[in-house]
Protein backbone atom coordinates (compact mmCIF):
# COMPACT_ATOMS: atom_id res chain seq x y z
CA UNK A 1 0.00 0.00 0.00
CA UNK A 2 2.83 2.34 0.89
CA UNK A 3 4.56 1.55 -2.42
CA UNK A 4 1.39 2.31 -4.37
CA UNK A 5 0.98 5.60 -2.52
CA UNK A 6 4.60 6.54 -3.23
CA UNK A 7 4.19 5.69 -6.92
CA UNK A 8 1.00 7.75 -7.09
CA UNK A 9 2.68 10.78 -5.48
CA UNK A 10 5.65 10.42 -7.82
CA UNK A 11 3.34 10.37 -10.84
CA UNK A 12 1.50 13.46 -9.61
CA UNK A 13 4.72 15.38 -9.00
CA UNK A 14 6.05 14.36 -12.41
CA UNK A 15 2.77 14.65 -14.32
CA UNK A 16 4.19 17.07 -16.90
CA UNK A 17 7.00 14.61 -17.61
CA UNK A 18 4.45 11.94 -18.50
CA UNK A 19 2.23 14.39 -20.41
CA UNK A 20 5.24 15.34 -22.53
CA UNK A 21 6.05 11.67 -23.11
CA UNK A 22 2.43 11.03 -24.11
CA UNK A 23 2.67 13.79 -26.74
CA UNK A 24 5.94 12.35 -28.05
CA UNK A 25 4.56 8.81 -28.37
CA UNK A 26 1.31 10.07 -29.91
CA UNK A 27 3.36 11.33 -32.85
CA UNK A 28 5.29 8.05 -32.83
CA UNK A 29 2.11 5.99 -33.16
CA UNK A 30 0.38 8.11 -35.84
CA UNK A 31 1.18 8.27 -39.53
CA UNK A 32 3.10 11.22 -40.94
CA UNK A 33 1.12 13.66 -43.11
CA UNK A 34 1.70 13.95 -46.83
CA UNK A 35 4.97 15.65 -47.68
CA UNK A 36 6.76 14.71 -44.44
CA UNK A 37 8.68 11.57 -43.55
CA UNK A 38 8.16 9.63 -40.34
CA UNK A 39 11.45 10.95 -38.87
CA UNK A 40 10.33 14.54 -39.41
CA UNK A 41 6.89 13.84 -37.95
CA UNK A 42 8.37 12.23 -34.84
CA UNK A 43 10.86 15.10 -34.54
CA UNK A 44 7.91 17.52 -34.31
CA UNK A 45 6.43 15.37 -31.56
CA UNK A 46 9.72 15.38 -29.67
CA UNK A 47 9.96 19.16 -30.07
CA UNK A 48 6.45 19.61 -28.64
CA UNK A 49 7.24 17.28 -25.76
CA UNK A 50 10.45 19.21 -25.11
CA UNK A 51 8.48 22.47 -25.07
CA UNK A 52 6.29 21.05 -22.31
CA UNK A 53 9.30 19.85 -20.31
CA UNK A 54 11.19 23.13 -20.61
CA UNK A 55 8.11 25.16 -19.66
CA UNK A 56 7.04 23.05 -16.67
CA UNK A 57 10.46 21.63 -15.69
CA UNK A 58 9.21 18.44 -14.00
CA UNK A 59 12.85 17.34 -13.77
CA UNK A 60 16.19 19.15 -13.92
CA UNK A 61 17.12 20.64 -17.34
CA UNK A 62 20.08 18.27 -17.75
CA UNK A 63 17.70 15.32 -17.30
CA UNK A 64 15.50 16.79 -20.05
CA UNK A 65 18.60 17.06 -22.26
CA UNK A 66 19.54 13.42 -21.72
CA UNK A 67 15.95 12.37 -22.41
CA UNK A 68 15.96 14.30 -25.70
CA UNK A 69 19.21 12.61 -26.73
CA UNK A 70 18.00 9.10 -25.90
CA UNK A 71 14.59 9.54 -27.53
CA UNK A 72 16.24 10.57 -30.80
CA UNK A 73 17.59 7.04 -31.10
CA UNK A 74 14.71 5.13 -29.48
CA UNK A 75 12.13 6.75 -31.76
CA UNK A 76 14.22 6.20 -34.89
CA UNK A 77 14.57 9.93 -35.54
CA UNK A 78 18.38 9.94 -35.72
CA UNK A 79 21.08 7.29 -35.67
CA UNK A 80 23.44 6.94 -32.74
CA UNK A 81 26.24 8.31 -34.96
CA UNK A 82 24.22 11.46 -35.70
CA UNK A 83 23.50 11.95 -32.01
CA UNK A 84 27.15 11.47 -31.06
CA UNK A 85 28.18 13.95 -33.75
CA UNK A 86 26.07 16.67 -32.13
CA UNK A 87 28.57 16.79 -29.25
CA UNK A 88 31.47 17.57 -31.56
CA UNK A 89 30.65 20.76 -33.41
CA UNK A 90 31.90 24.31 -33.26
CA UNK A 91 28.97 25.61 -31.22
CA UNK A 92 29.56 23.12 -28.42
CA UNK A 93 33.30 23.93 -28.42
CA UNK A 94 32.44 27.63 -28.27
CA UNK A 95 30.11 27.19 -25.27
CA UNK A 96 32.59 24.90 -23.50
CA UNK A 97 35.44 27.37 -24.06
CA UNK A 98 33.35 30.26 -22.73
CA UNK A 99 32.47 28.39 -19.55
CA UNK A 100 36.15 27.57 -19.01
CA UNK A 101 37.24 31.17 -19.59
CA UNK A 102 34.59 32.36 -17.14
CA UNK A 103 35.84 29.88 -14.55
CA UNK A 104 39.40 31.17 -14.96
CA UNK A 105 38.33 34.79 -14.53
CA UNK A 106 36.32 33.95 -11.42
CA UNK A 107 39.27 32.13 -9.88
CA UNK A 108 41.53 35.14 -10.41
CA UNK A 109 39.10 37.31 -8.42
CA UNK A 110 38.24 39.72 -11.19
CA UNK A 111 35.44 41.04 -8.95
CA UNK A 112 37.98 42.87 -6.79
CA UNK A 113 39.43 44.71 -9.77
CA UNK A 114 35.96 45.66 -10.99
CA UNK A 115 34.93 46.75 -7.49
CA UNK A 116 37.92 49.04 -7.13
CA UNK A 117 37.22 50.57 -10.53
CA UNK A 118 33.53 51.12 -9.78
CA UNK A 119 34.14 52.82 -6.46
CA UNK A 120 36.86 54.99 -7.95
CA UNK A 121 34.66 56.19 -10.81
CA UNK A 122 31.41 56.57 -8.84
CA UNK A 123 32.90 58.66 -6.05
CA UNK A 124 29.87 57.88 -3.86
CA UNK A 125 27.29 59.09 -6.40
CA UNK A 126 24.37 56.71 -6.79
CA UNK A 127 23.78 57.83 -10.37
CA UNK A 128 27.35 57.08 -11.42
CA UNK A 129 27.46 53.90 -9.33
CA UNK A 130 24.36 52.38 -10.96
CA UNK A 131 25.52 53.47 -14.39
CA UNK A 132 28.96 51.89 -13.86
CA UNK A 133 27.38 48.76 -12.39
CA UNK A 134 25.05 48.20 -15.36
CA UNK A 135 27.73 49.08 -17.90
CA UNK A 136 30.41 46.80 -16.41
CA UNK A 137 27.93 43.90 -16.07
CA UNK A 138 26.81 44.36 -19.68
CA UNK A 139 30.34 44.61 -21.05
CA UNK A 140 31.49 41.54 -19.13
CA UNK A 141 28.40 39.59 -20.21
CA UNK A 142 29.03 40.58 -23.81
CA UNK A 143 32.46 38.92 -23.66
CA UNK A 144 32.04 35.85 -21.44
CA UNK A 145 28.25 35.42 -21.12
CA UNK A 146 25.57 36.00 -18.50
CA UNK A 147 26.43 33.08 -16.23
CA UNK A 148 30.11 33.91 -15.74
CA UNK A 149 29.68 37.69 -15.58
CA UNK A 150 26.98 37.54 -12.88
CA UNK A 151 29.08 35.05 -10.91
CA UNK A 152 32.05 37.45 -11.08
CA UNK A 153 30.03 40.50 -10.01
CA UNK A 154 28.19 38.82 -7.14
CA UNK A 155 31.05 38.40 -4.57
CA UNK A 156 31.98 42.07 -4.80
CA UNK A 157 28.35 43.13 -4.32
CA UNK A 158 27.78 40.78 -1.39
CA UNK A 159 30.91 42.11 0.31
CA UNK A 160 29.61 45.67 0.04
CA UNK A 161 26.11 44.73 1.20
CA UNK A 162 27.48 42.69 4.10
CA UNK A 163 29.13 45.78 5.62
CA UNK A 164 25.75 47.41 6.28
CA UNK A 165 24.64 46.45 9.80
CA UNK A 166 21.07 47.73 9.41
CA UNK A 167 19.17 44.83 7.81
CA UNK A 168 16.39 47.04 6.49
CA UNK A 169 18.77 49.41 4.74
CA UNK A 170 20.78 46.46 3.42
CA UNK A 171 17.67 44.78 1.96
CA UNK A 172 16.39 48.01 0.42
CA UNK A 173 19.78 48.88 -1.08
CA UNK A 174 20.34 45.36 -2.43
CA UNK A 175 17.44 45.53 -4.88
CA UNK A 176 18.68 48.21 -7.32
CA UNK A 177 22.23 46.85 -7.12
CA UNK A 178 21.22 43.26 -7.92
CA UNK A 179 18.71 44.28 -10.59
CA UNK A 180 21.40 46.45 -12.17
CA UNK A 181 23.65 43.41 -12.48
CA UNK A 182 20.89 41.03 -13.62
CA UNK A 183 19.40 43.27 -16.30
CA UNK A 184 22.84 44.56 -17.30
CA UNK A 185 23.99 40.98 -17.94
CA UNK A 186 20.83 40.23 -19.94
CA UNK A 187 21.16 43.26 -22.22
CA UNK A 188 24.93 42.77 -22.54
CA UNK A 189 24.40 39.19 -23.70
CA UNK A 190 23.00 40.44 -27.01
CA UNK A 191 26.12 42.47 -27.81
CA UNK A 192 28.34 39.68 -29.17
CA UNK A 193 28.12 35.98 -30.11
CA UNK A 194 29.93 35.12 -26.86
CA UNK A 195 27.10 36.74 -24.87
CA UNK A 196 24.92 33.64 -24.79
CA UNK A 197 24.33 30.14 -26.14
CA UNK A 198 21.25 31.34 -28.02
CA UNK A 199 23.51 33.52 -30.17
CA UNK A 200 25.79 30.59 -30.95
CA UNK A 201 22.85 28.33 -31.77
CA UNK A 202 21.39 30.80 -34.28
CA UNK A 203 24.80 31.36 -35.87
CA UNK A 204 25.22 27.62 -36.37
CA UNK A 205 21.80 27.35 -38.02
CA UNK A 206 22.70 30.28 -40.24
CA UNK A 207 26.01 28.73 -41.26
CA UNK A 208 25.01 25.09 -41.72
CA UNK A 209 21.59 25.51 -43.30
CA UNK A 210 21.70 28.90 -45.03
CA UNK A 211 25.35 29.08 -46.07
CA UNK A 212 26.17 32.33 -44.28
CA UNK A 213 29.17 32.49 -41.96
CA UNK A 214 28.69 35.58 -39.80
CA UNK A 215 31.83 37.04 -38.25
CA UNK A 216 32.14 38.03 -34.59
CA UNK A 217 32.59 41.72 -35.43
CA UNK A 218 29.63 41.66 -37.84
CA UNK A 219 27.28 40.55 -35.05
CA UNK A 220 28.47 43.48 -32.90
CA UNK A 221 27.72 45.87 -35.76
CA UNK A 222 24.10 44.73 -35.71
CA UNK A 223 23.49 44.67 -31.96
CA UNK A 224 25.70 47.37 -30.42
CA UNK A 225 23.15 50.25 -30.81
CA UNK A 226 20.46 48.22 -29.07
CA UNK A 227 22.85 47.24 -26.30
CA UNK A 228 23.91 50.86 -25.66
CA UNK A 229 20.29 52.06 -25.58
CA UNK A 230 19.40 49.17 -23.29
CA UNK A 231 22.13 50.12 -20.80
CA UNK A 232 20.86 53.69 -20.66
CA UNK A 233 17.23 52.61 -20.21
CA UNK A 234 18.07 50.05 -17.51
CA UNK A 235 19.99 52.65 -15.51
CA UNK A 236 17.16 55.18 -15.72
CA UNK A 237 14.50 52.57 -14.96
CA UNK A 238 16.26 51.16 -11.90
CA UNK A 239 17.23 54.57 -10.56
CA UNK A 240 13.68 55.91 -10.89
CA UNK A 241 12.16 52.75 -9.37
CA UNK A 242 14.37 52.29 -6.33
CA UNK A 243 16.24 55.46 -5.36
CA UNK A 244 15.26 56.39 -1.82
CA UNK A 245 17.10 58.27 0.89
CA UNK A 246 18.25 55.03 2.47
CA UNK A 247 19.74 53.76 -0.78
CA UNK A 248 21.53 57.05 -1.43
CA UNK A 249 23.00 56.99 2.05
CA UNK A 250 24.13 53.39 1.63
CA UNK A 251 25.90 54.02 -1.66
CA UNK A 252 27.74 57.02 -0.23
CA UNK A 253 28.91 55.01 2.75
CA UNK A 254 30.00 52.13 0.51
CA UNK A 255 32.80 54.35 -0.75
CA UNK A 256 34.57 53.69 2.55
CA UNK A 257 35.13 50.06 1.55
CA UNK A 258 37.25 50.70 -1.51
CA UNK A 259 40.49 50.36 0.48
CA UNK A 260 39.91 46.59 0.37
CA UNK A 261 40.62 46.67 -3.37
CA UNK A 262 43.75 48.84 -3.29
CA UNK A 263 46.03 45.85 -3.77
CA UNK A 264 47.66 46.12 -7.22
CA UNK A 265 47.18 43.43 -9.85
CA UNK A 266 49.66 40.58 -9.63
CA UNK A 267 51.44 38.91 -12.58
CA UNK A 268 48.83 36.13 -12.79
CA UNK A 269 45.98 38.64 -12.76
CA UNK A 270 47.55 40.61 -15.60
CA UNK A 271 48.19 37.40 -17.53
CA UNK A 272 44.57 36.31 -17.10
CA UNK A 273 43.27 39.63 -18.43
CA UNK A 274 45.82 39.59 -21.27
CA UNK A 275 44.67 36.12 -22.37
CA UNK A 276 41.05 37.32 -22.38
CA UNK A 277 42.00 40.33 -24.52
CA UNK A 278 43.91 38.10 -26.96
CA UNK A 279 40.88 35.78 -27.22
CA UNK A 280 38.54 38.67 -28.01
CA UNK A 281 40.98 40.02 -30.64
CA UNK A 282 41.10 36.60 -32.30
CA UNK A 283 37.30 36.48 -32.31
CA UNK A 284 37.12 39.92 -33.90
CA UNK A 285 39.65 39.42 -36.67
CA UNK A 286 40.23 35.68 -37.20
CA UNK A 287 36.90 33.97 -36.47
CA UNK A 288 36.35 33.27 -40.18
CA UNK A 289 39.68 31.47 -40.58
CA UNK A 290 39.91 29.69 -37.22
CA UNK A 291 36.30 29.42 -36.07
CA UNK A 292 34.91 30.96 -32.89
CA UNK A 293 34.73 27.60 -31.12
CA UNK A 294 38.40 26.76 -31.65
CA UNK A 295 39.42 30.25 -30.52
CA UNK A 296 37.38 29.86 -27.31
CA UNK A 297 38.99 26.51 -26.53
CA UNK A 298 42.41 27.99 -27.37
CA UNK A 299 41.84 30.81 -24.87
CA UNK A 300 40.76 28.30 -22.21
CA UNK A 301 43.86 26.18 -22.88
CA UNK A 302 46.15 29.20 -22.44
CA UNK A 303 44.93 29.56 -18.86
CA UNK A 304 46.13 26.00 -18.28
CA UNK A 305 49.43 26.52 -20.09
CA UNK A 306 50.33 29.63 -18.07
CA UNK A 307 49.23 28.08 -14.78
CA UNK A 308 46.35 30.47 -14.17
CA UNK A 309 44.07 27.51 -13.50
CA UNK A 310 44.50 23.79 -13.02
CA UNK A 311 42.44 21.14 -14.73
CA UNK A 312 40.72 20.44 -11.40
CA UNK A 313 39.39 24.02 -11.51
CA UNK A 314 37.72 23.32 -14.84
CA UNK A 315 36.67 19.85 -13.76
CA UNK A 316 34.94 21.01 -10.56
CA UNK A 317 33.69 24.50 -11.49
CA UNK A 318 32.58 24.24 -15.13
CA UNK A 319 28.92 23.25 -15.31
CA UNK A 320 29.29 20.30 -17.67
CA UNK A 321 25.55 19.67 -17.49
CA UNK A 322 25.03 22.98 -19.28
CA UNK A 323 27.17 21.69 -22.17
CA UNK A 324 25.04 18.55 -22.35
CA UNK A 325 21.91 20.73 -22.37
CA UNK A 326 23.22 22.92 -25.20
CA UNK A 327 24.25 19.86 -27.20
CA UNK A 328 20.78 18.36 -26.84
CA UNK A 329 18.89 21.46 -27.97
CA UNK A 330 21.31 21.98 -30.87
CA UNK A 331 20.68 18.34 -31.86
CA UNK A 332 16.91 18.91 -31.70
CA UNK A 333 17.11 22.08 -33.81
CA UNK A 334 19.32 20.43 -36.43
CA UNK A 335 16.91 17.50 -36.54
CA UNK A 336 14.03 19.84 -37.33
CA UNK A 337 16.14 21.10 -40.23
CA UNK A 338 17.57 17.83 -41.53
CA UNK A 339 14.40 15.74 -41.33
CA UNK A 340 12.26 18.33 -43.13
CA UNK A 341 10.16 19.29 -40.09
CA UNK A 342 11.02 22.99 -40.23
CA UNK A 343 10.27 23.09 -43.99
CA UNK A 344 6.91 21.38 -43.51
CA UNK A 345 5.85 23.69 -40.66
CA UNK A 346 7.06 26.80 -42.50
CA UNK A 347 5.30 25.79 -45.73
CA UNK A 348 1.99 25.33 -43.91
CA UNK A 349 2.30 28.62 -42.06
CA UNK A 350 3.26 30.40 -45.29
CA UNK A 351 0.27 28.88 -47.11
CA UNK A 352 -2.18 30.53 -44.67
CA UNK A 353 -0.31 33.77 -43.93
CA UNK A 354 1.02 35.01 -47.28
CA UNK A 355 -0.23 38.59 -47.08
CA UNK A 356 2.28 40.16 -49.44
CA UNK A 357 4.58 43.05 -48.62
CA UNK A 358 2.95 43.70 -45.27
CA UNK A 359 4.90 40.70 -43.96
CA UNK A 360 8.15 42.62 -44.41
CA UNK A 361 7.00 44.66 -41.42
CA UNK A 362 4.66 42.21 -39.67
CA UNK A 363 7.05 39.23 -39.54
CA UNK A 364 9.90 40.97 -37.63
CA UNK A 365 7.37 42.51 -35.25
CA UNK A 366 5.79 39.12 -34.54
CA UNK A 367 9.18 37.53 -33.87
CA UNK A 368 10.12 40.42 -31.56
CA UNK A 369 6.89 39.99 -29.58
CA UNK A 370 6.26 36.23 -29.55
CA UNK A 371 9.79 34.90 -28.96
CA UNK A 372 10.43 36.92 -25.74
CA UNK A 373 7.15 35.70 -24.27
CA UNK A 374 8.10 32.10 -25.02
CA UNK A 375 11.61 32.70 -23.70
CA UNK A 376 10.26 33.98 -20.37
CA UNK A 377 8.24 30.78 -20.03
CA UNK A 378 10.73 28.12 -21.11
CA UNK A 379 14.14 29.83 -21.24
CA UNK A 380 16.17 31.38 -24.04
CA UNK A 381 17.94 28.18 -25.10
CA UNK A 382 14.79 26.21 -25.84
CA UNK A 383 13.10 29.18 -27.52
CA UNK A 384 16.03 29.76 -29.88
CA UNK A 385 16.72 26.09 -30.59
CA UNK A 386 13.15 25.05 -31.37
CA UNK A 387 11.68 28.20 -32.93
CA UNK A 388 14.89 29.35 -34.64
CA UNK A 389 14.73 26.84 -37.53
CA UNK A 390 11.08 27.64 -38.22
CA UNK A 391 11.70 31.40 -38.14
CA UNK A 392 14.64 31.08 -40.55
CA UNK A 393 12.68 28.91 -42.97
CA UNK A 394 9.77 31.36 -42.90
CA UNK A 395 12.10 34.29 -43.56
CA UNK A 396 13.27 32.62 -46.77
CA UNK A 397 9.68 32.01 -47.92
CA UNK A 398 8.67 35.59 -47.10
CA UNK A 399 11.74 37.02 -48.87
CA UNK A 400 13.25 38.41 -45.66
CA UNK A 401 16.97 38.24 -44.90
CA UNK A 402 17.77 35.10 -42.85
CA UNK A 403 20.76 36.98 -41.38
CA UNK A 404 18.60 39.65 -39.76
CA UNK A 405 16.06 36.97 -38.77
CA UNK A 406 18.74 34.92 -36.99
CA UNK A 407 19.93 37.93 -35.00
CA UNK A 408 16.35 39.06 -34.36
CA UNK A 409 15.42 35.65 -32.93
CA UNK A 410 18.54 35.41 -30.77
CA UNK A 411 18.16 38.94 -29.41
CA UNK A 412 14.42 38.57 -28.78
CA UNK A 413 14.96 35.29 -26.90
CA UNK A 414 17.38 37.04 -24.55
CA UNK A 415 14.70 39.40 -23.16
CA UNK A 416 14.00 37.17 -20.14
CA UNK A 417 13.21 40.03 -17.77
CA UNK A 418 9.98 38.62 -16.28
CA UNK A 419 11.03 35.20 -15.01
CA UNK A 420 14.19 34.80 -12.93
CA UNK A 421 14.37 31.11 -13.88
CA UNK A 422 14.65 31.98 -17.59
CA UNK A 423 17.93 33.90 -17.23
CA UNK A 424 21.17 32.47 -15.76
CA UNK A 425 22.13 35.88 -14.35
CA UNK A 426 18.75 36.48 -12.71
CA UNK A 427 18.72 32.97 -11.24
CA UNK A 428 22.14 33.46 -9.64
CA UNK A 429 21.20 36.84 -8.17
CA UNK A 430 17.78 35.61 -7.02
CA UNK A 431 19.58 32.95 -4.96
CA UNK A 432 20.91 35.69 -2.66
CA UNK A 433 17.44 36.00 -1.09
CA UNK A 434 17.17 39.76 -1.59
CA UNK A 435 14.85 39.61 -4.61
CA UNK A 436 11.31 38.27 -5.02
CA UNK A 437 9.66 36.79 -8.16
CA UNK A 438 6.97 39.50 -8.10
CA UNK A 439 9.69 42.19 -8.24
CA UNK A 440 11.07 40.67 -11.44
CA UNK A 441 7.63 40.87 -13.02
CA UNK A 442 6.90 44.36 -11.70
CA UNK A 443 10.13 45.81 -13.05
CA UNK A 444 10.69 43.37 -15.90
CA UNK A 445 7.53 44.09 -17.89
CA UNK A 446 8.61 47.70 -18.36
CA UNK A 447 12.03 46.66 -19.59
CA UNK A 448 10.49 43.98 -21.81
CA UNK A 449 8.08 46.36 -23.52
CA UNK A 450 10.75 49.02 -24.11
CA UNK A 451 13.26 46.44 -25.39
CA UNK A 452 10.74 44.92 -27.83
CA UNK A 453 9.80 48.34 -29.22
CA UNK A 454 13.46 49.29 -29.67
CA UNK A 455 14.20 45.94 -31.33
CA UNK A 456 11.35 46.38 -33.84
CA UNK A 457 12.43 49.92 -34.71
CA UNK A 458 16.11 49.02 -35.09
CA UNK A 459 15.48 45.83 -37.06
CA UNK A 460 13.18 47.59 -39.54
CA UNK A 461 15.49 50.55 -40.04
CA UNK A 462 19.14 50.24 -39.05
CA UNK A 463 19.48 46.56 -39.98
CA UNK A 464 18.03 47.20 -43.43
CA UNK A 465 20.83 49.71 -44.04
CA UNK A 466 23.62 47.26 -43.33
CA UNK A 467 22.28 44.09 -44.99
Amino acid sequence: MSMMRSSFLYAINRKWLFIGLAVVFLFFLTDAPTGLGYEGWRAIGLALGSLIWFMKRPVRPVAIALLIIVLHVLLGISSNEEVAGSFFNESVFFIMGLLMIGTAMIKRGLDKTIGKLLFTISGGSIQRFLCCLVYSSALLSMIIGEYASSAIMLPFVLTVLGREENKLIRRVAAKPILFGIAFGCIIGGIGAPSGGARNVIMLQYLKEHHGYNMLYAEWIKYTLPLMILGIIIITILIYSSFTTRKIKSFILNADLFKHEWKKPLGPEDKTAIFILVITVILWLFFSNQLGMGIIAVFGASLYLVFGIVKWDDYNHNVNWGVIVLYSAVILLGNTLYNKGSADWIADNIFHYTNFGKILLYLFPALIAVIVPLISNIMGAIGAAAIFGPIALKLSVLYGISPVSTAILTAVASSFAFLNFKASPASLILYSTGYLQPTEFRRLGWKMLVISVILLIIISLNYWNLII
